[in-house]
């Protein structure tokens, strides 16, 4: 598969492409967190929580949830979201754990407690549960930028990382997204490393 710069993410997020081809999945060599993905320079939080993460990620292993520690990155805390990864046998659901209160006023509304298929707008939630699970799957950050009409506002456009997070080192339990907002016209695209 063709590796996906951010340029390449950018002109794509202008297409009007059909929503069955919205998901786009590659993978970087070496795996995260020993290589870097191309879209965490798309934006000054995505590049802080990026190496954030790394620098306190097990040899050999994906950080953990306990590896963070809030008081370390305080400016990016109204920008996080936490997703705890929900297995029952071989399926997989996503419930927001806690999401920061930028990301909740853009959504108009807080989805913490609630499904993640549930918690959006414009069939949105089933895209967003299937770009969690091939990050869960395949234990490589996640990159998606989106445009939501939300009741009684305008576009509300937004891009976003999620890095897998796992208590072990290997089994995705948790996914931490940092966030950007901004407004413009066009359908929400997807882009996994």
């Amino acid at each position: 598969m063709n590796r996906i710069t951010a340029p390449d993410i950018m002109a794509l997020a202008a297409r009007s492409l059909p929503p069955s081809a919205t998901l786009t999945v590659a993978v970087i060599d070496p795996p995260w967190p020993a290589g870097t993905p191309d879209f965490v320079d798309s934006h000054p939080r995505f590049r802080h929580l990026h190496d954030y993460l790394v620098a306190r990620a097990p040899k050999n292993g994906l950080p953990g949830r306990q590896h963070i520690d809030p008081t370390d990155i305080p400016h990016l805390l109204a920008a996080l979201s936490f997703v705890d990864v929900e297995r029952d046998g071989d399926s997989l659901a996503f419930r927001y754990r806690l999401v920061g209160t930028t990301c909740a006023e853009a959504l108009g509304s807080d989805p913490t407690g609630r499904l993640v298929d549930d918690s959006h707008p414009s069939g949105y939630g089933c895209e967003i549960v299937a770009h969690m699970t091939e990050i869960t799957e395949r234990r490589q950050p996640g990159f998606g930028q989106f445009t939501v009409s939300l009741p009684g506002r305008e576009h509300s456009g937004y891009s976003r990382i999620y890095f897998p997070l796992a208590r072990n080192g290997s089994d995705v339990d948790m996914l931490v997204g940092v966030h950007a907002h901004h407004f413009e016209k066009g359908r929400g695209r997807h882009r996994m490393l």
